[in-house]
């Protein structure tokens, strides 16, 4: 049966990384010949002043694409969530896909999009994001971190493809790698205050109009891990500060599998503080620090890269730390 024709818009924000960018949109552009039975274009905005980045966009869109259109979006950087609102404006498509600038994918990936069943009942549609096959050893340890359940227990379908395809909460989705249809969207459906998990805001609030989701784990994308072990805390604490965020302005969406590593760093914390003149406390009050090793071991041997036991803790410290200040100071 022939494939219903899909209208795309392609939709990224971009600052200062011009070479991963590049390498995004002529993946974009490998799909897109790729994928006759659809219709295209791409909305790209630079997040402040960038030259080289801009001279890039003009340049591709001269002589690989005429359907590529950037806009600068001012001097001053804007939030993330500011700068997809303030695109919006300027997009056509049936479906919207925001793809990161440093993220791109295979050329059979808008053909997996229009094959799936479930495109007529669900307005947002995602998989997860892999580590690239170039990753070195450090990149392709966090990856394979973020993708365990005991380091991001919800939201773990986000880095591997886990079960089948299938209706699913936010949480399994993420905003690197996410269709959703443009006649849920309007010029504020991201929270501009919110320095991450916008997308998580965004589809909080279409299930709440009882919108539905899917997952599909074969919708996959290559995305490039954080350099170095700083690159990565930032990276994870702001992932806490935008969900401490969220739970700031919408407490009944509030789970207790969030709070689990906000509580063991406020356990932590609270012992060393409660040390009298350097004495150790009970044995009994040490008992969960060993278990939590234990664990941290047990599921870096199941993944066969003990690195990540060392990641583990860096996660959910980061996390929970996040989590905290985005709760209290977002």
């Amino acid at each position: 049966m022939k494939e219903a024709q899909a209208k795309i818009t392609i939709l990224m924000a971009t600052y200062q990384r011009t070479q991963m960018c590049e390498r995004s949109i002529l993946s974009v552009f490998a799909a897109i010949e790729q994928s006759p039975s659809s219709d295209f274009d791409l909305v790209i905005g630079v997040n402040g002043p960038d030259r080289e980045t801009e001279a890039m966009l003009t340049r591709l869109r001269k002589h690989k694409f005429g359907g590529l259109v950037h806009i600068h979006l001012g001097s001053q950087r804007q939030t993330p969530a500011a700068c997809r609102n303030e695109l919006l404006q300027f997009t056509r498509g049936e479906w919207i896909y925001f793809l990161d600038d440093d993220a791109y994918v295979d050329p059979d990936f808008f053909q997996k999009f229009t094959a799936n069943p479930l495109r007529g009942t669900c307005v947002a549609i995602g998989g997860p994001n892999l580590n690239p096959p170039e990753s070195d050893f450090f990149q392709m340890s966090c990856g394979q971190a973020l993708a365990s359940r005991f380091a991001t227990y919800f939201s773990s379908a986000r880095y591997t493809p886990r079960g089948p395809l299938r209706l699913c909460s936010e949480e399994a989705l993420i905003l690197c790698n996410l269709f959703v249809r443009r006649d849920v969207l309007n010029q504020d459906s991201f929270l501009e205050t919110l320095i991450s998990a916008e997308e998580n805001w965004m589809l909080q609030t279409l299930k709440l109009q009882r919108h539905q989701f899917s997952y599909d784990p074969y919708l996959y994308v290559w995305h490039e891990r954080r350099p170095n072990m700083a690159a990565f805390v930032r990276q994870v604490f702001k992932y806490g500060f935008g969900r401490g965020q969220l739970f700031r302005r919408r407490p009944g969406i509030f789970h207790w599998a969030y709070a689990v590593p906000l509580f063991c760093l406020l356990y932590t914390v609270a012992l060393i503080a409660t040390l009298p003149n350097g004495s150790l406390p009970s044995p009994l009050w040490l008992i969960p620090f060993p278990l939590y090793a234990a664990l941290c071991l047990i599921f870096a041997a199941a993944q066969r890269n003990l690195a990540s036991a060392v990641l583990f803790p860096v996660i959910h410290v980061s996390y929970g730390w996040g989590l905290f200040l985005g709760i209290f100071r977002g």
